[in-house]
């Protein structure tokens, strides 16, 4: 399957934009006063302003290369803080 475009919706739409872009890099497509529209490989994901009381929760996952794989940790972790699992900062899945 390929996925052109994912529309997400968050409650902390400037922190996500300042992640998504500033910290990880993203290319910035677009932005509105309400959605921002960033690039992730051949796909584009699109943030949309949540202006209910409820705070919405995603979670999603890129697939990187195998052959890339060790990089693109090491370049995560200079940008972000990883998340561990029972001590360990990667965790296999089948799915």
């Amino acid at each position: 399957m390929i996925i052109n475009k994912v529309t997400l919706y968050g409650h902390a739409w400037n922190e996500m934009r300042n992640f998504y872009v500033d910290v990880l890099g993203f290319e910035l497509l677009s932005q509105t006063d309400d959605a921002f529209e960033i690039k992730a490989g051949e796909s584009v994901l699109e943030i949309k302003k949540y202006h209910y009381k409820d705070k919405p929760f995603y979670h999603f996952a890129m697939n990187i290369p195998t052959n890339l794989f060790t990089s693109a940790k090491a370049w995560a972790k200079s940008q972000v803080e990883l998340t561990r699992e029972e001590d360990d900062d990667e965790v296999y899945s089948a799915f």
